[in-house]
């Protein structure tokens, strides 16, 4: 039988170039924030249920208003969590079914919201502040988020809060090579499991 591991760190850290590097081992990531996307544009009664509370489908307002308002913040995690995690544990026995041995699922929140305890260990890829904003703020793709980076940080745990969770830390301060390292020898241990 496969095992589903859970990837995370906070923002900026480097937690899909990490994913990538397992991908180049042979594992199969699960992107938790691919399939937020996906259930928010298909499932209508979560759709309903976020405009009740946001009063809004806008995803940059909602990520703006839930960054700053942990009771909507935390609303909102009850309706998507679930779904996200009943999603990617089926996603996950689709690919040990056809003979995969590791399964990623890449998450920002798995700590914070207690879904490491359905998850068969925890990977927790770390930082150093300065490199983290820099890089947050490089990604193109995050930019409507740009002016909210402080809100972000405030709103997930602290690393040194996460780390009696993990099972393995990846520190992604360094030169990718470095990175690699210890990849690989993370992929080592999970070959044994």
């Amino acid at each position: 039988m496969g095992k589903l591991i859970g990837l995370t760190g906070n923002i900026g850290s480097g937690k899909s170039s990490v994913a990538s590097l397992f991908e180049e081992k042979g594992a199969c990531i699960i992107d938790a924030d691919q399939l937020n996307s996906i259930i928010f544009e298909e499932n209508k009664p979560v759709q309903e249920s976020i405009k009740k509370i946001f009063g809004t489908l806008n995803k940059s307002e909602i990520a703006k208003t839930a960054f700053s308002d942990s009771d909507k913040k935390k609303q909102l995690e009850r309706i998507l969590h679930p779904i996200i995690m009943h999603r990617a544990t089926h996603m996950a026995e689709d690919f040990f079914s056809k003979g995969k041995k590791v399964v990623l699922l890449e998450a920002s929140q798995l700590v914070e919201t207690g879904l490491y305890k359905k998850l068969f260990g925890l990977i927790l890829v770390v930082c150093k502040s300065a490199i983290q904003k820099e890089r947050f703020l490089k990604n193109t793709s995050q930019s409507k988020l740009h002016p909210i980076y402080e809100n972000i940080l405030q709103a997930q745990m602290p690393v040194s809060q996460k780390k009696p969770y993990a099972h393995w830390v990846i520190d992604n301060s360094g030169e990718l090579k470095n990175t690699k390292k210890q990849v690989d020898a993370v992929w080592e241990q999970l070959q044994k499991l």
